[in-house]
């Protein structure tokens, strides 16, 4: 089956039953060449556009290969609430009527009755809630581009109200190709922008703004507007899940440190600046703005004056563009730049523990390891991590 040849060669694909049911793995076909199996358990409209199941289908010669485009794929969900939050930006929280595989930062289009489409980020955490929830705003230049779709959300949408979703994706919707010759994968296609492209131009320090310096270390007003900031953070529902890798008082005290070195100039923090330290985090301009407000509703709440305001906002959009995009980053190490994602197999040299199940896994087993985070799993736990 294609799915098989597929695994075999490492790509990182989404599979989950392995029998045509769950349809996780649709992908579509971008040749003409016939498919055996699999097409006739898929949706009539969409195999007539190519899409099949690599898990039921086999090929007898070479094929290109693509992710669905979101917009082919349509689910049906049901409007739970929608709420006006400050700055302009909307949240809405749907719960669509299947279970719905993604990942915070990706987004979907939402249809309205004339079946016109526009894409909303998705902020919540699928091991959190149930429920999707977007964030938007609305004077933002795409909202007027799509004015009749916007409007309907926040002039006509109503609790209980049924619409129709897109499966999610990356804002910049690559389909990257993977070319199949029989029983083998030919190659691979690096998406537009993809991490082999990337050109790492991180932001460096600012200069140093010691007049802003003097005050907030006098009465060590940083630590009481930083330490009142990350108590409102982890209990924010929007920003909290970035932060649920680390605790509360670890992220005060970094944090205090990068603010400590950017505005004295004193070489006290020695982690990574914002690029590196984000290059996991799928991160919009709708929610970078919002984590300023609610830095800035701090900075207010005790008493710095506006001037300075201004001026440590100007400091957090210096770091604005390392740290707004559409899809995660590796993480850069001197020159090299490490994978963003995804999973790959290797033989243990030495004894360890699964990170799933916790139990001890012996020396030249293989197991299946997280590129990004470097969490391993025993053979027992493996299938289910890459489901």
């Amino acid at each position: 089956m294609v799915l098989d040849c597929l695994l075999r060669h490492g790509v990182d694909i989404n599979f989950s039953c392995r029998n045509g049911v769950c349809q996780t793995c649709l992908l579509k076909n971008e040749t003409d060449m016939p498919l055996v199996l699999g097409k006739q358990l898929i949706a009539t409209d969409l195999a007539a556009k190519g899409y099949f199941l690599p898990c039921k289908t086999a090929a007898q010669d070479g094929m290109a290969i693509a992710q669905p485009d979101p917009r082919d794929i349509t689910i049906p969900a049901t409007v739970i609430s929608r709420e006006s939050l400050s700055s302009g930006l909307i949240k809405l929280v749907l719960e669509p009527f299947v279970n719905v595989s993604y990942q915070p930062g990706q987004s979907t289009y939402i249809y309205n009755p004339d079946g016109r489409f526009f894409p909303l980020y998705l902020i919540s955490n699928p091991s959190v809630t149930p429920y999707l929830e977007y964030l938007f705003k609305t004077d933002s230049d795409s909202v007027r581009d799509s004015s009749s779709v916007t409007q309907w959300i926040t002039q006509s949408l109503s609790t209980g109200d049924e619409v129709k979703i897109s499966k999610p994706f990356y804002d910049s919707v690559q389909t990257s190709s993977l070319h199949y010759q029989g029983s083998d994968v030919i190659s691979g296609k690096e998406p537009d922008g993809g991490e082999n492209n990337l050109d790492w131009d991180e932001a460096n320090y600012p200069p140093p703004q010691h007049e802003l310096w003097n005050i907030l270390a006098t009465g060590n007003l940083l630590k009481v507007i930083i330490d009142d900031f990350y108590d409102s953070v982890f209990e924010d529902p929007l920003l909290s899940p970035y932060f649920h890798n680390t605790t509360k008082q670890r992220s005060k005290e970094k944090v205090y440190s990068f603010y400590k070195r950017v505005f004295s100039g004193e070489e006290c923090y020695f982690g990574d600046r914002p690029r590196n330290a984000h290059h996991w985090m799928v991160i919009s301009d709708e929610v970078f703005d919002y984590r300023l407000e609610l830095l800035t509703t701090c900075m207010e709440k005790h008493g710095l004056h506006r001037r300075f305001i201004d001026i440590w906002r100007s400091y957090e959009n210096h770091y604005r563009r390392d740290i707004v995009k559409t899809e995660p980053r590796g993480r850069r190490v001197g020159s090299i730049t490490l994978p963003a994602g995804g999973f790959d197999y290797d033989v243990l040299a030495e004894g360890s523990m699964c990170d799933s199940c916790l139990e001890p896994i012996e020396k030249d087993i293989r197991v299946l390891y997280n590129k990004r985070t470097g969490h391993i799993y025993c053979p027992d736990c493996n299938t289910v991590q890459m489901a």
